[in-house]
């Protein structure tokens, strides 16, 4: 007979008081504001690529008459606007999967509740 009861399932079911919703809240409300949803991280990314950028156009603008230089601006643009959507597009991301499972949470609740009536 094989055993599927791990950590996580134990503090789920020891903890029969909290809800799934509220242990999620609690979780979430856990994440320090130095993380990738804060807007002052997002702020000095964004400081940090501007200046990057400035300082690789600078580099562009010195070194243009290499040929092979003009050739890395294809792989260049990529990433940096790469880099770019990673600033803002990662935290769009990450708010709609915390909204998705915020709503999955609250139908477990639900369906729980529902269960135990």
């Amino acid at each position: 007979m094989v055993s599927h009861n791990n950590d996580s399932q134990g503090q789920v079911n020891e903890n029969t008081e909290e809800s799934i919703k509220e242990a999620f809240e609690k979780e979430l409300g856990s994440i320090t504001p130095g993380t990738v949803l804060s807007a002052q991280y997002r702020r000095k990314r964004l400081v940090a690529w501007c200046t990057r950028t400035v300082l690789v156009m600078v580099l562009y603008i010195l070194f243009w008459n290499y040929e092979w230089v003009r050739w890395t601006l294809i792989g260049y643009v990529p990433l940096n606007l790469f880099g770019l959507w990673s600033i803002y597009g990662w935290n769009a991301m990450m708010q709609k999967k915390i909204a998705r499972t915020r709503e999955n949470a609250e139908e477990a609740d639900r369906l729980s509740n529902e269960i135990e009536e």
